[in-house]
């Protein structure tokens, strides 16, 4: 009705996101400038003020990932460079920007103030500054604004949808929003005593703002991570309560981007995966920039069975941060089921160069086991094996195969890692 309206004053139908199967092309890549935003500095005197900076410089990264024509590099890209003196020359050089975008918050009681500054990474030519006071109802309006400043001066082409999109206001309430970054402090590291923490701090931010999405979403985002670590006493349940907190979270913003991507995992876990990759690209339609968008995109066609549509979205992501351990390992996954055993073999050591987390390490070893022995690489696949037996003693080789979601997967994985002399 509505569309048929906007014909009938000729208005013109309404205008629609982006074409999310285009993004990742490499053309589509390659055409887009490319920002990184660097940790903005915490100028209020208290170091225990740092997540509040940190907070407002991932909001603003998000923010400028709403525009389709513009690449963001990803917090984890950028935020390796807090404290150091870098010059703008290199840090462009290493994360691939243009730009870069710089900034402090210096914060008095309910008294914000931001400063931001663009400039040039090659030449470090100053292109653009400000200087915000922000009341606590103003700090959103300011991200947003900062954002919009930061294309229009990257001359980056708006869309019709971008031009007319407007942003549901997250919350009234700094306090709230407080909360919901300190939670996001704490899921930094991933054990159950933070996440239980996290969990406390979304709460409360939801008993000050009942409509505060985005506070529903990283709420829903602890449950499922209870139920995937085995945190949670009974995880079918803890799934379920955190498919309701995403619906609520999309219910009162449908621009929550966390909501989608937690809806999609909750599918990917429960191996709908069209389901879970129809929730992903409306993600990619509201921020076509999220790098972890991006990566679970190209996770979820791994474990799919098409790993050849993963491959753009993957080596999208780590356009995005080279360093990224999930799409290193992701990709080197998806280069195994194509046969290309040698990028595999890169992707793996790379990622795991980076020490990541048991149960990605323990993913990694048993793919890469299983790789070495495609190649013949008898000793290496040896070598792989006894890193698994000691991650996971009773690792089964049919099990473990049979987390992928078609025939043909399973049978690949399980002819490698039979060939590596798993059982």
């Amino acid at each position: 009705f509505a569309d048929a309206s906007r014909e009938l004053f000729r208005l013109g139908p309404a205008a629609k996101p982006v074409e999310v199967a285009s993004l990742a092309s490499p053309a589509r890549l390659a055409g887009r400038p490319s920002v990184a935003v660097l940790p903005f500095k915490n100028l209020s005197g208290d170091a225990g003020q740092d997540f509040f900076s940190d907070g407002i410089t991932e909001d603003v990264i998000t923010a400028l990932g709403r525009f389709s024509n513009l690449l963001v590099a990803a917090k984890s890209a950028s935020f390796q460079f807090k404290g150091r003196n870098i010059s703008p020359g290199e840090i462009g050089r290493l994360l691939d920007a243009r730009y870069l975008l710089d900034g402090s918050v210096r914060r008095s009681g309910e008294h914000v103030r931001v400063n931001v500054e663009l400039i040039e990474a090659e030449t470090g030519r100053h292109l653009w500054s400000e200087a915000y006071d922000a009341e606590p109802k103003d700090i959103f309006a300011v991200q947003d604004e900062i954002a919009r400043r930061v294309v229009g001066a990257a001359a980056v082409k708006l869309t019709r949808f971008e031009q007319e999109r407007v942003l549901v206001k997250p919350t009234g309430s700094l306090a709230a929003y407080e909360y919901v970054l300190r939670g996001r402090e704490r899921l930094v590291n991933a054990t159950r005593e933070e996440n239980d923490g996290a969990q406390e701090m979304f709460q409360r931010a939801i008993n000050l703002d009942p409509n505060y999405a985005a506070a529903y979403a990283a709420l829903g985002g602890t449950y499922f991570d209870a139920a995937v670590s085995g945190w949670a006493e009974f995880p079918n349940e803890a799934v379920e309560r955190a498919e309701t907190l995403a619906q609520r979270a999309l219910t009162l913003d449908p621009t929550t981007t966390s909501g989608y991507r937690l809806l999609a995992a909750i599918q990917m876990f429960r191996r709908h995966y069209d389901l879970a990759l129809r929730q992903i690209d409306r993600a990619l339609e509201v921020n076509p920039s999220d790098t972890d968008s991006y990566i679970q995109r190209g996770f979820i066609l791994v474990f799919a069975g098409k790993s050849a549509e993963a491959v753009p979205w993957l080596e999208g992501a780590l356009r995005f941060d080279r360093a990224n351990t999930q799409a290193a390992v992701c990709i080197g996954m998806a280069y195994y089921f194509l046969d290309r055993y040698d990028e595999a073999v890169e992707a793996f050591d790379r990622a795991l160069a980076r020490k990541p987390g048991r149960n990605t390490q323990l993913q990694a070893h048993a793919i890469l086991a299983a790789t070495y022995a495609e190649m013949g690489r008898n000793q290496d696949a040896e070598g792989e094996r006894a890193i698994v037996g000691r991650l996971s003693p009773f690792l089964s080789a049919e099990r473990f195969a049979g987390q992928f979601g078609t025939q043909q997967a399973r049978d690949h994985v399980l002819e490698g890692l039979k060939k590596a002399g798993f059982h």
